[in-house]
């Protein structure tokens, strides 16, 4: 497999794990999980195409934004590029972050997140770090969008692929 194929998994890899962009504002009550298993289970559930759990825990802003059918029906057009072999936390540290479709920062837990992944015709897994946040709603942790993800949605179509044509 060549360069240019490796490159293009990666890029699915990020592209399927990006919706994991955070979450939003806490209220007083900490949730009893850790933000890294809360993490770690969402990338599960997002590589298994479990996507109905996955949203479940999308911060309701974003749920507004993005509703259920809508993103069950564009993540599922997205597979994810292989089978999960391993995912596990890096690091974990509070970290202000500005939430797509508000004018202010929160708190939230940064965390990195390693995940590897068997892809088709690649010899050895590929592996990708990122960071994500967390941010406790309620009680308990949500994440959020991209700032791409959630202008896509607003937009009317799904992130990572092309606006459907208008008929002129």
């Amino acid at each position: 497999m060549g360069r240019t194929a490796l490159i293009a998994i990666l890029g699915s890899i990020a592209l399927v794990l990006a919706g994991c962009g955070g979450a939003s504002a806490p209220k007083s009550v900490s949730p009893a999980q850790t933000a890294g298993l809360f993490m770690t289970s969402l990338i599960r559930e997002k590589a298994t195409g479990e996507y109905g759990l996955a949203w479940q825990s999308l911060h309701p802003l974003h749920q507004r934004v993005a509703p259920r059918a809508d993103y069950l029906a564009c993540e599922n057009k997205t597979a994810f590029p292989g089978t999960l072999r391993k995912v596990s936390v890096v690091r974990v540290k509070d970290e202000p972050v500005l939430i797509a479709g508000q004018d202010h920062t929160v708190a939230s837990k940064a965390v990195t997140i390693r995940v590897s992944v068997n892809s088709p015709g690649i010899p050895r897994p590929v592996v990708v770090t990122d960071t994500y946040h967390a941010i406790a709603v309620d009680g308990h942790w949500t994440w959020i969008l991209t700032r791409k993800n959630f202008a896509d949605y607003r937009a009317g179509h799904c992130p990572g692929l092309p606006p459907p044509e208008t008929k002129a």
